[in-house]
């Protein structure tokens, strides 16, 4: 039996990502944005959905999210997501998982993606992620009071990408 060695994504997919990624919250059309990534699905753990978690505290600091101007994710889902649906105590604690990592990297913590994800029996964490990256660029431009797209496009030229 021959097993197939994964691959850690390159600069260049991770950037290929980022681009699909902004592409689809940016345009709005969220449904079948998954399909798009498991051409990537040969690469090692934790991607895509560490690509998706830096892009989503990226978006934080976007916000202007501090410790002395806070965001509050109470009612994040009906206020934020209102597409998606979260059934059950695993989706909600996935979705905080997925919250939890962006907070870590927003907060300069380098993320434990194997400790937080790496024992679920579904690997839906870039799922998560990207619902979480959806999340924070809709509080950005909130808070902000720019478009959905204009905080798409400045997240896609601070990291060299054309959307």
């Amino acid at each position: 039996m021959v097993v197939a060695r994964r691959l850690a994504a390159t600069e260049e997919e991770r950037r290929a990502i980022c681009r699909i990624a902004l592409g689809a919250v940016a345009s709005g059309v969220l449904d079948d944005f998954t399909s798009d990534w498991w051409t990537l699905d040969d690469k090692r753990f934790p991607f895509p959905a560490d690509a998706f978690t830096e892009l989503a505290a990226d978006a934080m600091g976007l916000a202007g999210v501090t410790r002395s101007e806070p965001v509050s994710l109470d009612d994040f889902a009906e206020r934020y997501l209102p597409e998606f649906e979260f059934r059950g105590n695993t989706a909600h604690q996935k979705m905080r998982a997925a919250l939890n990592l962006v907070m870590a990297v927003h907060g300069g913590v380098v993320a434990d993606y194997f400790g937080v994800a790496g024992w679920w029996q579904r690997q839906d964490l870039s799922w998560f992620a990207f619902v979480t990256l959806v999340l924070m660029v809709r509080v950005a431009a909130e808070r902000t009071g720019r478009p959905v797209t204009e905080v798409c496009s400045e997240l896609a030229v601070a990291r060299g990408i054309v959307v």
